[in-house]
């Protein structure tokens, strides 16, 4: 999975679209997007744009499936669900931060969230409060 992370209102982070490198501790912005867009990507739901932060794990669920066939799909799927899974726990171990899964137009997601690249989203997690709650 590569995690991808919408910034709309995170301390000493300018909002936008970033992959995320674990390994190297480090955010590469790839691209602006705006709390509005990101509520349109998640099926029109706004709540997704009010929240702090948007983790999208993504795959090459097309590299996946030439390799493993029709399981490679469901093997991606699962590990994305494993992936939120931790996102979950992560968001309610931070009782104030709280966070949820949400489902995506895929296409549309992928060209907007990581541009120019082959990635198909997996998953979508919120974190945060909405901005409407503050």
């Amino acid at each position: 999975m590569v995690p991808y992370c919408v910034v709309h209102a995170v301390e000493g982070i300018p909002g936008g679209s970033y992959r995320c490198r674990p390994d190297e501790a480090a955010l590469e912005r790839v691209g602006d997007l705006d709390r509005e867009t990101a509520g349109r990507l998640a099926l029109g739901q706004p709540v997704v744009g009010d929240d702090a932060a948007n983790v999208y794990l993504l795959a090459d669920v097309e590299g996946i499936v030439e390799r493993f066939g029709n399981r490679g799909y469901r093997a991606a799927q699962l590990a994305g669900g494993i992936g939120i899974g931790r996102l979950y726990l992560a968001a309610y171990a931070h009782r104030a931060l709280g966070g949820r899964g949400f489902t995506f137009f895929d296409d549309l997601a992928a060209d907007r969230v990581a541009p120019g690249t082959d990635l198909t989203p997996v998953t979508l997690f919120a974190f945060g409060r909405p901005e409407s709650s503050e």
